[in-house]
């Protein structure tokens, strides 16, 4: 799976293909693969690696 990430760190959508790098850096976005299957909402980019969100 990949997480697509804007520059902010949000997961803005996932792709089950590499996604174009050239064109995801023209939005200052990144993608990162990943082995772990997570929701949009619960994902978080840190230290660049894909995590589940810890909920306070």
């Amino acid at each position: 799976m990949w997480y697509i990430f804007n520059e902010e760190g949000n997961c803005i959508c996932t792709a089950d293909h590499e996604p174009n790098k050239e064109d995801l850096a023209t939005r200052s976005e990144i993608a990162i693969e990943s082995n772990d299957v997570y929701a949009l909402d619960e994902v978080i980019l840190k230290d660049g690696v894909v995590q589940k969100k810890v909920m306070e």
